[in-house]
């Protein structure tokens, strides 16, 4: 299992990396994004959209952590991160959409990932037995493997490389 961990680890170190740049230039860009895809009317939503993007961010990184947890043995984990997040949500709705209105809702889910991201993260941490360093500080391996995936997807060679019989 020791392997396993460091996998997971990295996994998520990728995750984060390839989530937290789409979801910058995201944020940066929702104004025109939501102006080409949609029309001018719908402006209002890019503020959503840039409240919602760490909540994105960490939800991303941290539902890595959910296979390892139910491959040993505590899928439990996963299920009292769900509900804690969705309590969360519950309750931020309910005091915040009637004061502030949906940028409220925005706030509210955000704050459910953040919740049940936090409960994910930990228990990982934990249970697999690597520091916050080790699981979060990103490797020269991890670049070298960006770096290949990147450039195999750009030759299209993702493709499986099993034999057809």
């Amino acid at each position: 299992t020791a392997g396993r961990r460091e996998l997971v680890a990295q996994s998520a170190r990728l995750v984060g990396l390839v989530c937290g740049v789409v979801l910058v230039a995201l944020a940066a860009l929702a104004r025109p994004i939501v102006s080409l895809l949609f029309s001018p009317a719908f402006l209002p939503v890019a503020g959503l959209i840039r409240i919602l993007c760490p909540g994105v961010f960490v939800r991303c990184v941290s539902k890595v952590f959910v296979p390892y947890l139910a491959g040993t043995d505590h899928p439990g984990l996963a299920s009292v991160a769900v509900a804690a997040g969705t309590a969360v949500n519950l309750l931020l709705l309910w005091l915040l959409l009637p004061a502030i209105g949906l940028p409220g809702a925005a706030v509210a889910l955000t704050a459910s990932y953040l919740t049940s991201s936090t409960i994910l993260t930990v228990s990982f941490w934990r249970l697999s037995g690597l520091s916050i360093l080790q699981i979060f500080r990103l490797h020269r391996a991890d670049w070298q493997l960006l770096v290949g995936l990147v450039g195999r997807v750009g030759s299209g060679g993702l493709r499986s490389t099993r034999r057809q019989a």
